[in-house]
C-alpha cells in the first residue's frame, strides 16, 4: 500500500484530496443545511430501526427503494451523533466509494492515467449534479454496491464468480440505476469467462441471497397491499417514450455529461466513438463491452419512469443516471490502458481538474442559492433544517401548553403537504420529547401496529384542517387555537390511534 503514496502519486493524491473536498462542500453548504420529505422518511426509518423496531423492508408505504442508507446510519445513532449530519455524510460516502475503487482496479493494472480519471470525474460533472449526488434518498445505493465489482474484474476463481455474482444482481436490487454501470462490465466479465463451465452455477450462487430478498420484500407488499401510498410506476419499455426520449435527450441526460456540460445528449455519441476506438485499439472485449452501455441507455430512453422529473434538482431525471459517470470513468480507463502515458499528461490532468475545482467552488454558492430558491414543487419539497426545527418546537410546545399526545397532521390548501410530512417523519429526530405525530392522508406508516399505534388519546392536536375528509368531526368537541394555519385542539372519548387514522380520512368514529 505504501506505493501507491509515493511521490510518483502526486497527481493521484491531490486529485483524490480535490475529490473529497468537493464533496465536503456539498455536505457543508446543502447537506447539513436542507432537506426534503424522501429525507425525513429515512430519518424515521433509521430512528425505527436503532430502536429495534423493523415494519416494512422499502422506504414506508411504497414498493420499492431500499433504505440502506437507514441501515447504516441507525447503529451509528448510538454514537450521539445527530442524524442530519450523519445522513449527508453516509450518502456521499456511498456515492464516492466506487470512484475510488475503479481507481484503484486501473491503478493495479499500472493505468495512472485510468485511475486518475476514475477518481477525479465527480470533478468534472456539474455543480447540480454533485447536489444531487449528496441527497439521501437512495439514489447512490446501487453504484455503491456495484463498486465493489472492480475487485474481481480480472479475478477468475470460484469465489470470485460468486461475488461478482452477488454484488451484480445486490446492486440491481437495491437501485436499478446502477444497471449503466453493472451490464458493460458484467458483459465484459462474461467475455473473460464464458468458456469455463464453472463460472455458471457459481455467479448463480451468488446471486440467489439478492434475488431471494428482493423476492421477498416484493412478496411482503402483494401480501400487505394496505401498506402502499405509492407504487412504482413506468417501468415498462414504451415505443412512444422511445421517441419522445430521443426528443428531449437534453433534458434526459440533463447534468450527467462530464466537461461539455451543454450538450448533455452527447453522451450517447460519446460511448459509441469511445466503442470505435476500442476496436481500432485492439481491446475487442472492452469495445463490445462499451456497446453494451450504448445499448442500455437507448432502451432506457423508452422506459417512461426515466422521463420523471419536476424541473428541479430535487426531483430530476439525473437520479436516474447518477452511475453514469461511473461507466464513463470504466470506458476512460479501458481506452488509456495499455497506452504510453508520460508523466507530464498526467500533470496536464491535474491542472485541468483543478481548474474545473476551482471554477465550480468560485460558482458554487450562486447555483446553490438558484436551485433552493424555490422550495415546493409539489411531489417533492425542501425546507432549511433550521426553519423544520423552529416549526416542530413551535409544534411542541402547543401540544405540551393543551396537554395533548397526539398531534394529527391533517393535510389541505393552507398547509402544504410536504411540509407536514416533514414534521411528521422529521420532528423527533431534531426536538426531544416530540409528541406523537400521524398523518391524515400520505400517511406512509399504515402498519397500524407498533410504537406509533399502539395507544389510545383522549385528546389530539390537529394542525390543518380539511372539511370535507373532517365532516364527520363533532364540533362541539373542537377548539380552534391557531387560523393560520388552522389549528384545533379536540376532545375524544378514549380513542385508538388507528381509529383517529380513520377519521382523519373521512371515516366517522363510532
Amino acid at each position: 500500500m505504501k506505493q501507491y503514496f509515493s511521490k510518483e502519486n502526486f497527481p493521484l493524491i491531490t486529485i483524490g484530496i480535490l475529490t473529497i473536498l468537493q464533496q465536503g462542500r456539498v455536505i457543508w453548504s446543502h447537506g447539513f443545511k436542507f432537506t426534503g420529505g424522501d429525507q425525513t422518511v429515512l430519518w424515521q426509518i433509521a430512528r425505527d430501526l436503532s430502536e429495534g423496531s423493523f415494519y416494512e423492508p422499502y422506504f414506508y408505504g411504497q414498493n420499492y427503494n431500499f433504505p440502506l442508507e437507514s441501515w447504516i446510519v441507525a447503529p451509528l445513532l448510538k454514537l450521539g451523533i445527530p442524524i442530519w449530519i450523519l445522513f449527508p455524510l453516509i450518502t456521499s460516502f456511498l456515492f464516492l466509494l466506487p470512484f475510488f475503487l475503479l481507481g484503484y482496479y486501473f491503478l493495479k493494472n499500472k493505468n495512472t492515467f485510468g485511475a486518475l480519471i476514475c477518481i477525479g470525474m465527480p470533478l468534472l460533472m456539474q455543480i447540480e449534479f454533485n447536489i444531487i449526488s449528496g441527497l439521501s434518498r437512495g439514489f447512490a445505493t446501487g453504484m455503491f454496491a456495484a463498486g465493489f465489482l472492480a475487485f474481481f474484474i480480472n479475478q477468475s476463481k470460484n469465489r470470485d464468480f460468486v461475488l461478482f455474482g452477488f454484488f451484480s444482481v445486490l446492486a440491481l436490487a437495491l437501485n436499478p440505476n446502477s444497471v449503466v454501470f453493472v451490464a458493460p462490465l458484467g458483459f465484459y466479465y462474461l467475455l473473460h469467462n464464458w468458456t469455463s463451465l464453472k463460472f455458471y452455477p457459481f455467479l448463480f450462487l451468488g446471486a440467489l441471497p439478492p434475488l431471494a430478498g428482493k423476492f421477498l420484500a416484493d412478496k411482503f407488499y402483494e401480501d400487505h397491499p394496505e401498506y402502499l401510498l405509492h407504487t412504482l410506476w413506468g417501468n415498462e419499455f414504451s415505443i412512444v417514450a422511445l421517441k419522445d426520449g430521443f426528443l428531449e435527450m437534453s433534458r434526459i441526460f440533463q447534468y450527467s455529461m462530464p466537461v461539455i456540460w451543454n450538450f448533455d445528449g452527447l453522451v450517447l455519441l460519446i460511448l459509441l466513438a469511445s466503442a470505435i476506438i476500442l476496436f481500432k485499439q485492439q481491446k475487442p472485449k472492452e469495445a463490445w463491452s462499451t456497446l453494451v452501455a450504448f445499448v442500455i441507455l437507448i432502451i432506457a430512453l423508452g422506459i417512461p419512469k426515466v422521463h420523471d422529473d419536476v424541473g428541479s434538482i430535487f426531483l430530476n431525471t439525473t437520479r436516474m443516471w447518477l452511475a453514469l459517470p461511473l461507466c464513463m470513468a470504466l470506458v476512460a480507463g479501458w481506452l488509456s490502458q495499455n497506452r504510453t502515458i508520460v508523466k507530464r499528461q498526467e500533470y496536464l490532468l491535474l491542472i485541468a481538474l483543478a481548474s474545473f475545482f476551482i471554477y465550480k467552488q468560485v460558482n458554487f454558492r450562486a447555483v446553490l442559492d438558484y436551485e433552493t430558491a424555490k422550495r415546493n414543487y409539489g411531489p417533492v419539497a425542501i425546507i432549511p433544517i433550521e426553519k423544520l426545527r423552529d416549526k416542530c418546537l413551535e409544534i411542541k410546545q402547543l401540544a405540551e401548553q393543551h396537554k395533548v399526545t397526539l398531534v394529527a397532521l391533517n393535510p389541505n390548501w393552507d398547509y402544504p403537504i410536504p411540509e407536514l410530512e416533514m414534521v411528521a417523519y422529521g420532528c423527533s429526530s431534531l426536538v426531544e420529547e416530540f409528541p406523537r405525530a400521524i398523518m391524515g392522508d400520505y400517511e406512509r406508516r399504515r402498519w397500524g401496529h407498533g410504537d406509533l399505534y399502539d395507544y389510545s388519546h383522549s385528546k389530539i392536536m390537529i394542525v390543518g384542517w380539511n372539511p370535507d375528509k373532517l365532516k364527520h368531526v363533532n364540533y362541539a368537541s373542537t377548539n380552534k387555537i391557531s387560523e393560520s394555519p388552522r389549528i384545533y385542539i379536540m376532545n375524544l372519548e378514549k380513542t385508538e390511534t388507528r381509529a383517529i387514522f380513520d377519521l382523519l380520512n373521512g371515516t366517522p368514529i363510532d
